[in-house]
């Protein structure tokens, strides 16, 4: 995976959690206040600013566990604050959103059509067509046709619907079209087929975050 794909994750990994009046130590609307008044710029800056003054109440309380599971204790909070946050803070939730969208914003545009002639003359003569196909629909992706993008990677799960990232890059663009409802069925294909935990954590926000743009 390219490390773009994860930089929701390695946001993720620098959220913590506060103490609130009711014992509750996942304290979202305390984060959301910090979150949104932040004059820090960028997704990750900005929770790193408001949350690195948690860190040592994560670790007071991994310290007092008695029961929990200490192997996921860390992964387990963190999720749950995570899905406070995008249930309960709209920028937050906004932002998330443009993380995700923003996947590709970054990506060496130029010769697209150059590249995709290139892709498509090698396509039919190598073994893994199904991977190629999904280079393409990102090619696609990055020259702003999403209908041929959707084409081709609905050629790539046809030809073998096993693979986690024709998964991720149709949601990705059923996302960005707006068809919530098909883009929350690709991301739960996604995250039952990929062996690899972050990515199904990474699969398990993304589908909530979906669920409440459609409320």
């Amino acid at each position: 995976m390219i490390k773009q794909t994860f930089l929701l994750l390695i946001c993720f990994l620098t959220l913590l959690s506060c103490k609130d009046k009711n014992n509750d130590w996942y304290s979202a609307n305390t984060i959301c206040d910090c979150y949104t008044q932040s004059e820090f710029v960028g997704f990750d800056k900005t929770l790193n600013g408001c949350l690195e003054k948690f860190n040592s109440l994560l670790k007071q309380k991994k310290e007092e566990a008695e029961n929990e599971d200490l192997e996921n204790f860390d992964k387990n909070h963190l999720m749950e604050l995570s899905k406070r946050l995008i249930k309960t803070c709209s920028k937050y939730q906004k932002d998330f959103n443009n993380v995700l969208l923003g996947r590709y914003s970054n990506r060496n545009k130029e010769n697209l059509e150059q590249r995709k002639d290139s892709l498509l003359t090698v396509i039919v003569s190598v073994d893994n067509k199904a991977g190629r196909y999904i280079i393409l629909s990102e090619l696609e992706i990055l020259g702003g046709d999403y209908d041929k993008a959707l084409e081709s990677i609905n050629t790539s799960i046809k030809m073998n619907p096993n693979m986690e990232m024709s998964y991720f890059v149709k949601g990705f663009l059923n996302h960005r079209k707006g068809d919530f409802t098909n883009a929350i069925s690709d991301i739960k294909t996604l995250h039952n087929i990929t062996i690899n935990p972050d990515l199904r954590t990474l699969a398990s926000l993304w589908i909530l975050n979906l669920e409440q743009e459609i409320k």
